[in-house]
Order: C-alpha cells, then structure tokens, then sequence
C-alpha cells in the first residue's frame, strides 16, 4: 500500500535528491520533530528515493534497531526493544521519548510498505571526541550507498557547519566534520512558535516538560534555506508549535507532569511577551484547571495578566485564588510592576496579609514567627539598595536588633533558622560587637544546619564584614568597595585558597574579580 504522508512542507521539495544529506538539528524532546523528519522520509520514499535515516542512539543498539524493523511481530519486537539499556537510562533525554519510539515505528511500517529505507545508529557512549567519532559512523554509513538520500537527526549543536559556539571557541561539530569530507551536506536548525519540550537542565540534568519560548512564523511546517551557511546552518525546518514527548518508558522523572498544562504555561508565556494580555490569562487559567499542582502560580500569572490588561476586578479575583491556593512570594507581590494598578485598591491591603501568612506558615517547624516576621522585614527594606531611604530604615534597623537581642536573651532562638534570622539582623548592625555576634550566631546555624548553603555563605560574608571593619584583609572576597566611582574588592587575604572558598559557598577569587569587572562595566 502507498503510504500516507500528509502534506508535504513547504520547501521541501528542493531537498530529495539521490544521494543527499540534510541534517536536522533539533531541541531534543518535542512530538513533532521526530514527526516532521518522518514525513521527509516518507515523501522521499513515495518519490522512489533510497532513504537512510541516521537518529542519535547509540551505535551499539543498531542489532535491536534492526530486528525491530524487520520484525514481523510488532507488539513483541517493541517491548524487546524497550529492554535496552538506552531506553532505561535513568536520566532520559528527548532522544528515547515516546515520539522517538513512534518515528521507528513508522519507518518500520514504511519498509513494510516496501519503501527501501534504512535507520542508523552513530552515537558513541563515551569519546573524547563524540561529534568526531559520531561523524565516523555516519560517513561508513553513507559509503554503503551513496545514491541513498540520507536524513540525519541529531542536536542543534552536533549538525553545525562551523566550528566554535560563544562558550567554546573550539568545539568542532560532527557537522563540520561531514562538510570537510566534500559530501552535498544540508544543515537545517529547528525552528518553532513555542510550547513545550522534554528537557534536561543543570548540573544535576533534571529532566522535566519545560515551557518553550519560539518565534511566531506560522503553524505549518515549511523549510527555508539557502546555498550559504550563516550562524552555522544552511537554514531552517519549521514545525510550528511543539509539546513535550515525555519518555517512551515511564519513569520516575515523567510522574505527575502534566503535558498539557505545561504547554498552556508556555502560550501563556508568549502571549504575554507579545501583550495579549487577555489571552494570556486565559491561558494561565487554563493550566490552572487542567493542572490544580501548580493552582497558585497560574492565578498569580493570570493576575497580572488582568491587571495589564485593565481588568483590575477579575486581576483581584485572580490574586485571591492565589492567596487561597497558598501563594506566598510576598516581597515579590508587593514590588511586581504588573500590579501596580491594583495597589490602591481597597481589597489590596487584606491580600497582602494573607499572602504574608502564607510565606510565615511556609517556615520549617519550630521557627521563632516573630524573629522570621523581624528578618523579612529587614529584607523587605533591602530589596533595592539603590532606593534605602537610610533616615527611615535605620530606626528600623536599631528596633528590630534590639527586639533580637531579647529574644536571644530569652532562649526563644532555638532553630538553625532562627540562629540565621537573628544573625542577619546583627550583620546589619553598627559595631564590630554586631557583626563578631552575627559570626558567632551564623556558625551556630551551620552546626545545626550543615546543608543550608546561604547560612554558610553568610557566615564567610560576617567574617569578611568583621574583618574589614577592623581594617584587616577580609579572608573570603565577599566585600568590595566603591573608590572613586570604581568597585574593587576589599583586600584579601592571599593565603585562603578556593577550596577553602569552597567550603563555604563562595566562587573562586578569579570569578569574584570579574564579577567586580562587570559591575565597573555596567552604566549606573
């Protein structure tokens, strides 16, 4: 039977030829790239073309790829597959999600269909240089055919033509690689108008459905290229709005998210960007009722939605579903531009109350309320240091360490919190005693508190302040000083080494200095 592709794109014409290769750089993790390629593949098989399909899996996985294609039993062939290391991984990216496992099923039933196609395999586990060792895979591959017409799916960074990114000046692309064998190379980058994406981010390569800005270029697909290369790619394939494809094997990371809720937060998103400011809230609206886990933050973006867009009685309704729900950002609330048409409205004052509850009860247990209520007081009067009005604050100041002073005297300062609530008071005291006291109270917070990484930074920052207070080096870096016009760091001692910096969370002395750099180099 002849396969059904669906519409062709736009511009996709000009790219099935024998012998062709077109590189599809992606975001990994949307339904609807793997889909796209799916239907270049299918195009060109219609057409009578020999297609090679080239996907970022590991090498070693090509013998169970192969027996799933040509396995006559689907059901089972799929499950042997799924055995496999790379689609049990714990950490999962988009290259073994759901939409991934549907493209190899769908080339599998294009080859039943009697087109001549072929997938291939050319990632590499471990190399110190993958993008060289995956462009040797696939330049074996394509000497077994060169009339093929080959279609490669792979990260937006692995299919540049030019070396370099602004991070790394030297990293050299597998798509470099494949252009200096002289081979007829296309190079296309993803393009989309936002939504969502399977993505793993941070250190720690948390794998989640994250929300996705893009630009808006239209809904159909279509592909846009030209001879020259510029930023790296020939041009791009457009998919028009993308959703998450969570792993094609469940898993811990992939339990409770709810695609679709992420997808209305990214629309919500580019609504905003673009100030659609009632469909924005609907949006937000939207995730609230398809998603109750996240019911404070989307009323309290559906909010501010209403607010720009004039509707103070429904941006009010919004605000007190967040309180309800337990929103509880109250600094944030009460500085956010976005409401600033809301603020002298009666039924404010008794929202901001009700938010200021909910960040007291979100406290650990066992935290002093009057010595937290004391130390968000104090951050609230800091929340821009350009605009302290001191006549006002300092009083203020005086009042609440003194208030500390007799809580301390009490014995009702009892928890790691406390111990850090009432140190920051003394941190921002007068005297040396303010600060030796902030030291002291800081280390008991830590020693009762290993884990808590601001305490212990705050603890190397009261040391630094006592010691430049007594016009000696300050141990750490954390204190700098402005000397005509220009920031520089206070002097510091040479002999403390970054491990010891470490130690306490604070960054190398290298990256402190350019910190200071950038703030020289920032107008006022």
């Amino acid at each position: 039977m002849k396969p059904e592709c669906g519409e062709a794109p736009r511009g996709l014409e000009a790219l099935l030829k024998p012998g062709g290769l077109v590189l599809f750089g992606e975001m990994h993790g949307t339904e609807e790239v793997p889909r796209f390629v799916g239907d270049v593949a299918c195009h060109a098989s219609v057409q009578g073309l020999a297609v090679r399909v080239g996907l970022e899996i590991p090498s070693e996985e090509q013998g169970p790829l192969d027996a799933f294609l040509a396995a006559d039993d689907a059901q089972k062939s799929q499950a042997d597959l799924l055995l496999r290391p790379f689609w049990m991984r714990d950490v999962q990216d988009g290259r073994s999600s759901k939409a991934m496992l549907q493209l190899l099923s769908r080339l599998r039933e294009l080859r039943r269909s009697g087109a001549k196609l072929t997938v291939v395999a050319f990632d590499v586990a471990k190399s110190a240089d993958r993008d060289g060792e995956m462009a040797k895979n696939l330049l074996a591959a394509l000497s077994k055919g060169a009339e093929d017409l080959t279609l490669v799916l792979a990260g937006n960074l692995h299919v540049r033509l030019e070396k370099g990114t602004p991070w790394d000046a030297n990293y050299t692309p597998m798509g470099w690689h494949l252009a200096q064998a002289k081979l007829p190379v296309t190079s296309l980058n993803n393009s989309y108008t936002g939504g969502s994406a399977w993505v793993c981010m941070g250190q720690n390569a948390v794998c989640s459905a994250y929300p996705m800005k893009g630009k808006d270029k239209g809904e159909r697909p279509f592909v846009e290229h030209a001879a020259s290369v510029e930023n790296g790619y020939h041009g791009v394939f457009h998919v028009g709005a993308i959703t998450a494809s969570l792993p094609a094997v469940e898993s811990k990371q992939g339990a409770g998210i709810n695609v679709q809720a992420v997808s209305l937060r990214a629309q919500g998103d580019a609504a905003y960007d673009s100030k659609q400011f009632a469909q924005c809230a609907k949006h937000f609206a939207d995730a609230a009722r398809v998603d109750s886990s996240m019911a404070a933050s989307d009323a309290y973006n559906e909010a501010c939605c209403h607010s720009l867009a004039k509707d103070s009685d429904a941006a009010i309704t919004a605000l007190q579903r967040a309180a309800k729900h337990g929103y509880s950002n109250w600094q944030h609330v009460r500085r956010d531009e976005d409401l600033t048409p809301l603020r002298a409205d009666a039924r404010w004052a008794p929202l901001m109350a009700q938010v200021r509850a909910n960040l007291m009860a979100a406290a650990p247990p066992g935290t002093n309320a009057e010595l937290y209520g004391l130390y968000l007081d104090d951050q609230d009067d800091r929340q821009d240091e350009s605009k302290i009005d001191w006549a006002v604050v300092g009083p203020r100041d005086v009042k609440r360490l003194a208030r500390a002073r007799q809580l301390l005297e009490e014995g009702k300062v009892q928890s790691a919190k406390d111990y850090f609530h009432a140190a920051l008071l003394f941190h921002h005291g007068k005297d040396v005693a303010d600060f030796q006291r902030a030291h002291t109270l800081l280390l008991k917070a830590v020693e009762l508190d290993p884990k808590d990484g601001l305490a212990r930074w705050l603890t190397a920052a009261a040391e630094d302040r006592l010691l430049t207070q007594q016009c000696k080096p300050q141990r750490y870096g954390t204190q700098r000083e402005q000397v005509n016009g220009k920031w520089r760091l206070v002097p510091v001692d040479p002999s403390v080494s970054d491990e010891e910096r470490a130690k306490w969370g604070v960054p190398p002395l290298k990256k402190l200095q350019t910190e200071v750099e950038a703030a020289n180099a920032t107008p006022p």
